[in-house]
């Protein structure tokens, strides 16, 4: 399990107080720190890694792209038009079918 940033971020500020591990386990500070360590939140990687994009054009591969930015600039588009497509949310983007790879 990997712990939020905001975590090690108190933990930081906290250790640099010399007598920090002798506050009570009542303290504000020491329960945010349980709170972060407890709150289930899991670090998925892949949530936020980029993907990238890919157009077809009548079944045919036309071009692949490193992101949905990156396609939405050569298409005239918004990048949230390309992502909404890519998602099936539409079904084609400036009459392509798009398709997220890899993340």
């Amino acid at each position: 399990m990997v712990l939020p940033d905001r975590f090690y971020e108190l933990l930081y500020r906290l250790e640099r107080n010399d007598n920090w591990t002798q506050l009570p386990d009542d303290h504000p500070e020491i329960q945010t720190l349980r709170a972060y360590a407890n709150n289930g939140e899991v670090y998925d990687p892949d949530k936020y890694r980029r993907k990238g994009v890919v157009l077809y054009k009548n079944g045919e591969l036309f071009k692949s792209f490193a992101t949905a930015a990156e396609a939405a600039k050569v298409l005239g588009v918004q990048p949230i038009a390309v992502q909404k497509a890519a998602r099936g949310e539409t079904r084609y983007c400036k009459g392509f079918k798009v398709e997220y790879t890899g993340g």
